[in-house]
């Protein structure tokens, strides 16, 4: 099969940094685990100031209609990128329905639902419903099979599909194991525990103890990569939709912790390696607060006393010499609390920040309003000569040429009434929440304790992106400050370079 990518991002920001970088990987990938050969990539570059009007979406469309029947699927990243509501997305799906192509989201299971199916396929024809309701139905009938511990697909290297020895009728007993080849592949998995091997020379040991694949040939790594990695021989059965695991019935060649041992040594980690929270209630300022001496990010931990436990930030270089002299918890936060307090925006700038995000949230919606105008005329024009096509020109054309143009027009429309969508901004209390903001931020040290840890660590990275520093003797040194924060520490009440000069755009986006 093949697929087309399409790439896009809000704002020029963003296009000259990695959003489309990140979305072309995952795309890039997921078209390679579904077997898709990608054909072509269409970019959307953001605009900061007007409103897109999908020039890549058109060429898209049309691409597909050009090369249709060679053209299976278009992937994109998430749905969002690809329309903002659910008209759009299935206007435009059902667009490239005609020409055979599919919509596949990296990130969404879209369409997977009862509803969701029953919505497309309203557009794309009942042919296509029926099909996608078969569809969901075996996929639940595998996941029961799933629940019941039997595995519905061709089992691995070393095993025996007990489908194929009951010609072709449903799975009722878990598969049993290959006598020709399970011993073989128990051998290798239990000498790659002994953590002397990588992959190169685990297959050769394969090799030199007879195992072949099902061809007859000597196995190559990334066979034998894959046969490590198979949760399936410790008895593990993963859905392949929702990741969740299930214990197999299937006789295991090792067990959980011998698999977990495996993907340890595959990745390079120590056998001895054991799972640790990054992120804990007790200690929001863990590698967040850097040590002074030599820049290593502190750790926390609790210490039992006489009488009771007493919490310690510490550096996390075993040869610092704060890494035995701790730091209590509560002197550290109460520290940190105290540098938030000096960095916090003073009102009067608070007050010229409200006045200045107004006039350009004012300026934003008049051009956003403007653009909303052109492009319902646009709409109006296009559907108008649709039926005019329709009743008139049309009929001197010939049935191909007919439906040709038809076509066209849809694309045309489909696409302006998504833009048109896009340059809906709500319609809300925009002063009201800028007052709330204000009084939320003049008091940054109550707000951080007051946060719950998920937000207290993302609010330490908008106030402080690079992390901050700390010694005992000094307290905490000169950090870097988000832009909002920077602007605040320099200015003198009267100007600053970092504020655009009228008639330079600022980066905006609404």
């Amino acid at each position: 099969m093949q697929a087309v990518l399409y790439l896009r991002v809000s704002t020029k920001e963003q296009m000259e940094g990695t959003s489309i970088a990140f979305q072309r990987e995952a795309c890039f990938r997921y078209a390679e685990q579904k077997g898709l050969k990608v054909l072509k990539t269409f970019v959307e570059e953001g605009e900061s100031a007007k409103v897109a009007d999908r020039t890549q979406l058109r060429k898209l469309l049309e691409f597909c209609r050009v090369n249709r029947g060679k053209v299976n699927a278009l992937v994109v990243w998430k749905v969002d990128r690809f329309a903002r509501n659910v008209s759009d997305h299935f206007s435009v799906k059902a667009i490239l329905a005609q020409y055979g192509v599919s919509i596949h989201s990296v990130t969404e299971p879209i369409g997977d639902g009862h509803m969701g199916k029953m919505m497309e396929t309203m557009l794309a024809g009942w042919a296509e419903w029926d099909n996608s309701v078969r569809a969901e139905r075996s996929t639940a009938g595998m996941k029961k099979k799933l629940e019941e511990g039997l595995w519905p697909w061709q089992p691995p290297f070393g095993y025996l599909s007990i489908r194929a020895k009951a010609h072709g009728e449903k799975k009722t007993q878990p598969d049993p194991l290959d006598p020709k080849r399970y011993a073989l592949v128990r051998r290798v998995r239990k000498e790659f525990l002994k953590g002397i091997h990588n992959v190169a020379s685990i297959t050769r040991y394969a090799a030199q103890i007879g195992l072949r694949m099902s061809s007859g040939k000597k196995p190559y790594p990334q066979f034998i990569d894959k046969m490590l990695r198979n949760p399936f021989y410790a008895g593990i059965l993963v859905n392949p939709w929702t990741r969740e695991e299930y214990p197999g019935k299937h006789e295991a060649l090792v067990t959980p912790e011998e698999h977990q041992k495996t993907l340890l040594i595959l990745e390079g980690r120590s056998l001895n390696a054991t799972p640790r929270l990054r992120s804990h209630p007790d200690f929001p300022l863990r590698g967040f607060v850097r040590c002074a001496n030599d820049g290593h990010g502190f750790t926390g931990s609790w210490s039992t006393g006489r009488r009771s436990k007493y919490a310690y930030y510490r550096c996390s270089d075993r040869n610092c010499p704060l890494y035995r002299h701790s730091i209590r918890k509560k002197m550290l936060e109460d520290a940190f609390m105290a540098f938030l307090a000096s960095v916090t925006p003073r009102g009067t700038y608070l007050d010229l920040f409200e006045a200045i995000t107004l006039d350009l949230w004012e300026k934003k919606y008049r051009e956003y309003n403007a653009d909303a105008e052109r492009l319902v005329k646009e709409l109006a024009r296009l559907e108008k000569e649709k039926l005019e096509f329709m009743s008139g020109k049309g009929k001197l054309l010939t049935d191909e040429e007919f439906l040709g143009v038809r076509a066209k027009y849809d694309e045309e429309i489909a696409i302006t009434r998504l833009s048109l969508n896009e340059t809906c901004i709500e319609e809300w209390d925009i002063e009201a929440a800028i007052t709330y903001a204000k009084q939320t931020i003049r008091n940054l040290p109550r707000l951080w304790f007051d946060l719950p840890l998920e937000q207290q660590q993302r609010f330490q990275k908008l106030v402080f992106p690079k992390s901050v520093t700390y010694s005992p003797e000094h307290g905490f040194g000169t950090a870097e400050l988000g832009l909002i924060y920077e602007i605040n520490r320099i200015w003198d009440g009267q100007k600053t370079t970092l504020v655009p000069p009228r008639g330079v755009e600022p980066r905006f986006t609404p």
